[in-house]
């Protein structure tokens, strides 16, 4: 069965927030793509008017040079959690860890999106991402095909960035 949704009403404004998605490229423990799911947000939130930093569109020169250019120009950090993703966050020299621990540093509001079953009990939350994140409200995409509606992420955005200005 085929949903339209119509979300065009859910635009902020021509000055929307531009957003960082971390994420990782790991398949999850549905064995569903990651990366593919996180990258039909960008394409959804882009096509919504925001301007965003998704690493298969920017990731040419030094990466950690392009990482830091992108958490810098951003509002928002939207964070897709998966297990694999908490679990980076604990090891040294991972992208992940860097994206996160530099978001932090730099004080960014951040949006945690689950994007597995496993990870939507915030007490499983550990480390970092338990430590700054754990008593967020998140965004729930763990369910099959879920990356397809980003209404309530787009809710999410509003209220950040409308609690930031």
């Amino acid at each position: 069965m085929f949903v339209c949704l119509d979300i065009s009403n859910l635009k902020i404004s021509s000055s929307n927030p531009s957003v960082f998605l971390t994420h990782t490229w790991v398949k999850d423990e549905l064995n569903r793509d990651n990366h593919a799911r996180v990258g039909t947000v960008n394409k959804l939130l882009k096509a919504q008017g925001f301007k965003t930093w998704f690493d298969e569109d920017k990731m040419v020169g030094h990466i950690y040079q392009k990482m830091a250019e992108g958490i810098d120009d951003s509002d928002i950090i939207l964070v897709f959690i998966t297990k694999v993703y908490m679990e980076k966050l604990t090891k040294e020299n991972d992208n992940c860890k860097d994206e996160f621990t530099y978001s932090v540093s730099q004080k960014k509001k951040m949006i945690p999106i689950v994007m597995e079953p496993c990870m939507r009990d915030q007490t499983k939350w550990i480390s970092l991402l338990g430590f700054k994140l754990g008593a967020h409200l998140y965004v729930d995409m763990s369910e099959n095909d879920s990356e397809n509606n980003i209404i309530a992420l787009i809710e999410s955005l509003k209220r950040t960035w409308s609690q930031q200005k």
